[in-house]
């Protein structure tokens, strides 16, 4: 049975999305951004206090979910939905819209006056994955990347036992 509580806080999480990286764009706090204008203590406050249990909270939906999600399916269909749902896209966006991402960093923190193809070069080498400086990164990706990394240990750990637990239950219902 559908939690439908659990679709509205994530949603609600979701959603807080845009007014936190709007935001980002005015911290004062130090943290340098993509885009940065002159920061403001309402945005710095907003982002302290909104940080601390706004990722917990969408990890933990997460890991509820995903335990109901192996609850109604095999282990082998949870990763093969979790490849499309999670991997498929997560690699898109790395191939087709971080570049641009690192692209504009890197003309905005280092004054970097090349072209986006030549960027692309530089975007495929490995630095500390922040992309600030124009290397590699999942960039705004790195939840969905994370998720697939969870979702992938979950598979190992509980192959046997959603497979089990679904076969129980169809034995059951005959």
């Amino acid at each position: 049975m559908r939690k439908y509580y659990i679709d509205n806080i994530r949603n609600l999480c979701i959603l807080l999305l845009f007014p936190y990286h709007t935001a980002m764009i005015f911290n004062n706090y130090g943290d340098s951004w993509y885009v940065h204008s002159r920061g403001t203590e309402a945005a710095g406050l907003f982002l302290i206090s909104l940080y601390p249990w706004w990722m917990a909270i969408l990890f933990a939906l997460a890991g509820m979910s995903t335990v109901y999600a192996l609850n109604k399916r095999t282990a082998k269909e949870f990763l093969v939905e979790r490849v499309h749902k999670l991997l498929i896209p997560c690699i898109s966006g790395i191939i087709l819209l971080v570049p641009v991402q690192t692209y504009i960093a890197r003309r905005s923190f280092y004054g970097y006056g090349g072209t986006y193809l030549q960027h692309l070069r530089v975007f495929f080498q490995m630095t500390d994955l922040r992309g600030y400086d124009g290397h590699f990164t999942p960039g705004h990706l790195w939840f969905i990347m994370d998720l697939f990394v969870f979702s992938s240990v979950f598979y190992f750990l509980w192959s046997g036992t959603g497979t089990k637990k679904r076969n129980l239950r169809e034995r059951n219902s005959l």
